[in-house]
């Protein structure tokens, strides 16, 4: 059995948001991968984004930082 951790979550100020990703970063390298070489194999992923949803009109967002 694992323990398994997801979220999205819109932050408004990029000071938290950058805080809360620093955290999750340092929490994936305890992750592991699930049935790893198998075709449903499941790796820890992430990313933090420019999210522009709320704007009209709306932008496509903007990666910043990600894991896979």
């Amino acid at each position: 059995m694992k323990w398994r951790v997801r979220c999205d979550l819109a932050i408004e100020d990029e000071k938290t948001a950058r805080k809360v990703w620093k955290a999750v970063r340092e929490a994936k390298d305890k992750a592991v991968v699930i049935k790893p070489g198998k075709p449903e194999e499941e790796r820890p992923h992430g990313d933090i984004h420019e999210c522009h949803h709320d704007q009209t009109p709306s932008k496509p967002c903007k990666i910043i930082e990600e894991f896979k």
